[in-house]
């Protein structure tokens, strides 16, 4: 090949992968991801050791001591929804998901690679019995088979309408499947499928051996076989849960779990089932999975949706949350309030209220089951005083700093969706019908101001305050609420936020990309730009630094999180990880910042939310990191940058596209802080390379393109 072509193809290996792996990692990042926050389905132990875990994104955790902790990673050849993974041994592995997506690990999960199905169905769930053998179910009646590792797939279809959710093969011929129709097997290796149960919604299948085995079923019903599945008997759950999943090890003990934060277990082959204790209140908890290596029934691992994972060691009277990413990515967050730099609140769909008190490190729900309501914003006045607001009128009060919430009556079915108070008893809130206000901690709430649409309000002391509006709509007050004055802000955007530093000087930021600022408590405002061209760009919420008026934070949809210096005289825009709806933020220092999202993102930032490379200051990192080198793709030299909160050993490796070491970079001890590391990629070939940072409880992989 001569010099030519190999840069064509090097340059066609690029604009590749870039379509097949579109990543967050192609970009540098000023903000961090806090809460491994995707859903984690499938759960495979290979040994006592080690365990392999899937989920959205294409999420990938993997433990190699017992479960004490879990590398996080991603599939590089699978960014879509993993909902299973079967692994025959440490190194041999499958994982099946979205579109059609099945991929093979065999070297322990460090590279992937994508299998040919000819289907765009998803796959629910995938079971291997050796390292030839195997079987994926899913939507659209879709039962696939390989006898050479996946290398070729066979497909069957048990039904057009059909959804399948789980398969198990006892031995090469024997398997069982179950879906929305019922329950199916096959002695034949899956090349015949008979129904032998017709029942709506069977979601779990487990079987201990040909003879004996269960099925989870929506509403909480349950069935057990003894002759292979010729006959079922149903069994009393004592719970409406679906079962997603089941494990038992052996004719007596068992397993189930799924929605509504529902564990049981029986010792007696399901005669009587009893509820076990997670550990975490409410009933929004999702279980997807639950698996075990230890046959003696003491030890057994959980995975759920919002990066969840628990553990018991006795049995299932106590189970621990291993990680947690605080809540599913099917949760909104629209709101984040932080008292100081460690103990803060966010609020979103579903009624959640979630808090943490070490810097986001993790995240315990309290909300509770007192609304399925939406909550909009919430607002603390102190430690332990604060509220939250949303749809149908919705006002919860805690006054234990949010172990505990209760309703407070808002005389209102309207959406409310902020809400400010000066001190514990001195608050506002806005929404569809105006303003209300309360003077004795919202156990009464009196109109404060009449107008539909209004969704900001901020008060600089109990007199002087401000609102936003639909349309345009801006008032001041100077007595507390009793009148509002319009005021001219010179757009017809909705102003979702309004903050000010003094009684002078303010901004107000909202739909149609509008920023606009005052110097002189509103009587003239004045519009800025912030350097994008998107008239359709909605910025959700402003924060100003307590210490500096000029400084300023805008959170956006888009992936948009802009910051000024002076005044707004320029804005710039902060990299973020994933580009999602950001709906608030809140910086508790000159340093330390929260921003919240859709799809349950929560993002910090230690470094003012500045790019890297534009900022000058540096602080220890509170938790490890592997950034992407930068520039990607290079030739032939490129930048790798790595943190450390503690003084440790660190190794730093380049490997091929086929798992075999090409570089070490770094094998010593490094001090706490951040690193960088050059890689020159001089006298190897262009295409595609892993890079990987190992310390002592940490481990990421991340993937970089050589061009020449």
């Amino acid at each position: 090949m001569n010099k030519q072509l190999k840069k064509i193809y090097a340059v066609l290996l690029c604009i590749i992968t870039i379509i097949l792996f579109p990543s967050e990692n192609f970009s540098q990042s000023s903000w961090f991801i806090l809460n491994a926050n995707e859903d984690i389905n499938g759960l495979e132990f290979v040994n006592e050791s080690t365990a392999f875990a899937v989920g959205g994104n294409g999420v990938l955790y993997k433990t190699n001591d017992g479960g004490m902790t879990w590398n996080r990673s991603h599939i590089n050849a699978a960014s879509n929804y993993l909902w299973a993974v079967s692994f025959t041994n440490g190194l041999n592995g499958w994982a099946a998901g979205d579109n059609g997506t099945i991929v093979n690990t065999t070297d322990g999960g460090l590279n992937w690679q994508r299998q040919n199905v000819n289907t765009y169905s998803k796959f629910i769930d995938i079971d291997f019995i050796n390292d030839e053998k195997g079987w994926a179910v899913g939507h659209n009646g879709i039962a696939a088979k390989t006898i050479n590792g996946g290398m070729n797939w066979t497909l069957r279809y048990l039904g057009s309408g059909l959804n399948l959710f789980s398969v198990q093969f006892i031995n090469e011929n024997t398997g069982w499947a179950v879906g929305d129709e019922g329950i199916f097997k096959s002695t034949d290796g899956g090349i015949v499928w008979e129904l032998l149960l017709a029942e709506d919604w069977v979601y779990s299948v487990e079987f201990v051996n040909e003879n004996t085995g269960w099925a989870g079923v929506r509403f909480g019903k349950m069935f057990k076989t003894t002759n292979g599945g010729d006959t079922w008997t149903p069994q009393n759950s004592g719970t409406g849960a679906t079962y997603y999943s089941m494990k038992f090890i052996n004719e007596n003990t068992g397993w189930a779990t799924g929605d509504y934060n529902k564990i049981i277990k029986t010792t007696d082959g399901g005669a009587i089932w009893t509820e076990q204790n997670s550990g975490i209140p409410g009933i929004n908890t999702k279980f997807s999975c639950i698996n075990t290596f230890d046959n003696s029934g003491e030890v057994c691992w959980i995975t759920g949706f919002g990066g969840l994972i628990l553990k018991t060691e006795d049995g299932g009277a106590n189970w621990v949350i291993k990680q947690s990413g605080a809540v599913s990515q099917s949760v909104d967050l629209w709101s984040v309030y932080f008292i100081n730099d460690n103990t803060g609140w966010v609020s979103g769909t579903y009624g959640t209220i979630i808090k943490t008190n070490n810097g986001g490190l993790s995240w315990l729900n309290t909300g509770g089951n007192l609304t399925g309501n939406t909550l909009i914003d919430i607002y603390f006045s102190s430690l332990n005083s604060g509220w939250a607001v949303g749809h149908n009128g919705k006002i919860l009060n805690t006054t234990n700093s949010g172990i505990n919430w209760s309703l407070q009556n808002s005389n209102t079915q309207e959406n409310l969706f902020n809400v400010f108070f000066l001190n514990d008893l001195t608050g506002w809130t806005a929404g569809d019908n105006g303003i209300l206000k309360t003077t004795n901690g919202g156990n009464n709430w009196q109109m404060s101001f009449e107008f539909v649409w209004m969704y900001s309000v901020f008060f600089i002391d109990e007199n002087t305050g401000w609102a936003g509006g639909r349309f345009g709509k801006l008032v001041k007050t100077t007595n507390g609420g009793t009148v509002w004055t319009d005021q001219t802000g010179g757009t017809g955007a909705t102003y979702y936020s309004v903050k000010f530093s003094d009684h002078n000087s303010g901004w107000a930021v909202g739909d149609y990309n509008t920023i606009i600022r005052t110097s002189d408590g509103g009587d003239s405002w004045s519009t800025q730009f912030n350097g994008i061209n998107n008239n359709y760009l909605k910025l959700s919420e402003i924060h100003i630094a307590e210490d500096d008026g000029n400084t300023a934070w805008i959170s956006g949809y888009l992936g948009y999180i802009f910051k000024t210096t002076n005044a707004g005289v320029n804005w710039y825009k902060s990299d973020v990880p994933q580009n999602v709806n950001y709906n608030s933020i809140i910086f508790t220092s000159a340093n330390i910042g929260y921003a919240v999202g859709s799809s349950g993102l929560i993002i910090k930032t230690l470094n003012r939310g500045v790019t890297s490379g534009n900022d000058p200051f540096t602080i220890i990192p509170e938790s490890h990191m592997l950034y992407q080198n930068y520039p990607n793709p290079f030739n032939p030299k490129t930048t790798i940058k790595f943190s450390l909160p503690v003084n440790e050993k660190v190794t730093l490796k380049v490997f091929d596209i086929m798992g075999s070491e090409v570089k070490t970079l770094v094998n010593d001890f490094r001090n706490a802080g951040e690193h960088t590391v050059v890689f020159d990629g001089t006298g190897i070939a262009s295409g595609i390379y892993f890079y990987k940072l190992v310390t002592g409880g940490f481990s990421e992989t991340k993937r970089m393109i050589l061009v020449k």
